[in-house]
């Protein structure tokens, strides 16, 4: 089944620009040294799964807004083998009290330009989660 971006490009066809799409379609090619192999699989997703991805969308977006708003981002352990690892795991493999010295070794603190604007006058670690 489709992942978060398939999900948001129906959505998008479907609220922003009003086209009746029904799903979308994957074209594959597989190459080998003397073979070519081609297939074709469609995928119609219904308006109920889009909504129902749209609301839980907007729900994470929500908690997102909560952590911003704290300044406490809690560690999701059961994710931090994803897609490679997250960076962070060597960290937060450690004590808290030990933390900063591998933030403060290996990571530069940064804000994006978008953020500019919601930028502490000067930027700290945050011992132990919430001041």
């Amino acid at each position: 089944m489709p992942n978060n971006q398939v999900f948001a490009y129906i959505w998008a066809c479907r609220e922003v620009l009003k086209l009746p799409v029904d799903g979308f379609i994957i074209d594959a090619v597989q190459t080998g040294s003397n073979f070519c192999r081609f297939a074709r699989q469609v995928y119609n997703v219904s308006k109920e799964l889009v909504d129902e991805w749209y609301a839980d969308t907007l729900h994470h977006l929500e908690i997102s807004d909560v952590y911003a708003n704290s300044q406490y981002y809690p560690a999701n352990f059961t994710s931090c083998g994803n897609y490679g690892g997250c960076r962070y795991r060597e960290a937060c493999a450690h004590a808290k009290s030990q933390r900063n010295i591998f933030f403060g070794n290996d990571f530069q603190q940064e804000y994006h330009p978008d953020l500019e604007e919601t930028k502490p006058v000067k930027l700290e670690v945050i011992e132990g989660g919430k001041q």
